[in-house]
């Protein structure tokens, strides 16, 4: 009896080790399964995070630019004392031609008026110069064929959908008033060129002389303070100047003053082992404060 039981013992085991073998693959691929699911989770949400960190830093980079060296800050201060001069040359040559004891200085008097004046053409030409140029350099680091190269392994393929220039409120020009003569200052305060919270000249705003000499452009541009060098602006009032790329095309683009702030949009494609996914990400970020040598 017993060694007739015997073949059907053994088939039950056999069928025990099939279902054992069966059920051990079926837990297995559910672990790959899941740790793949586990790792495409992951990988989007750090990849998320990289991207947002290396959107922030390209605006970052780009905001510094418009003031790398001080350069913003030294062209408001050489606009102010350029103004002044003029202001003081006109008032020099009113007087010699009024006066009879100097009335034969008038002619010096008005080349001196002349050659401020003359600086003050040139002056106005070298900051088209300098905005053009920086408006330049900072369109080249973002929109290049690098930026996709650099990161394709990594990040996805990346690429930059919008890009634009301004400038945040409440920013002056970090230029003291206390530069100018007293007279042209009561003048200044009067067409509310002047801040009267910190006694700065205001930024954004062509300060125009109270004379003959009107036809003069000083366009100052506003600049953040010092503690605020290179900082991202989340939620600041931002004041647009120009567009210089919009839905992945570049924009023909014209700024007379040169920005403080940067706008940058990125558009992110990223393909994982079982998930697709797709960011728009953006970052606003101002310039460079002014330098403490200004202060």
């Amino acid at each position: 009896m017993h060694n007739q039981d015997q073949p059907y013992r053994n088939q039950i085991t056999r069928l025990n080790s099939g279902s054992m073998l069966l059920l051990s693959c079926m837990i297995g691929i559910l672990i790959v399964i899941a740790i793949t699911f586990l790792y495409d989770f992951l990988s989007v949400f750090i990849n998320r995070q990289l991207l947002n960190d290396r959107t922030d830093r390209l605006a970052l980079e780009a905001a510094a630019k418009f003031n790398e060296g001080d350069r913003t800050s030294r062209m408001n201060h050489l606009l102010v004392q350029s103004r002044n001069l003029i202001f003081l040359s006109r008032q020099t040559y009113v007087t010699t031609t009024a006066l009879q004891p100097y009335n034969h200085l008038s002619p010096l008097a008005h080349q001196l008026l002349e050659q401020s004046r003359d600086g003050a053409k040139l002056l106005e030409k070298e900051q088209a110069r300098l905005v053009a140029a920086r408006l330049a350099e900072v369109k080249k680091n973002i929109i290049s064929p690098s930026l996709n190269q650099a990161g394709s392994s990594l990040f996805g393929n990346i690429s930059v959908d919008g890009l634009d220039v301004g400038t945040m409120d409440g920013f002056t020009s970090e230029v003291p008033s206390a530069y100018s003569a007293s007279d042209l200052k009561e003048n200044d305060a009067k067409d509310r060129y002047i801040d009267k919270k910190t006694g700065d000249y205001f930024g954004e705003v062509d300060v125009k002389l109270p004379t003959e000499d009107r036809d003069l452009s000083f366009k100052l541009s506003s600049l953040p303070v010092v503690a605020k060098q290179g900082a991202l602006q989340k939620s600041a009032p931002y004041k647009q100047y120009a567009t210089l790329r919009k839905d992945g095309a570049d924009i023909p683009f014209k700024c007379e003053q040169m920005p403080t702030a940067v706008r940058l949009q990125l558009h992110a494609k990223y393909r994982g082992l079982l998930t697709k996914q797709e960011y728009d990400l953006s970052a606003n970020s101002v310039a460079t404060g002014a330098g403490p040598a200004f202060k």
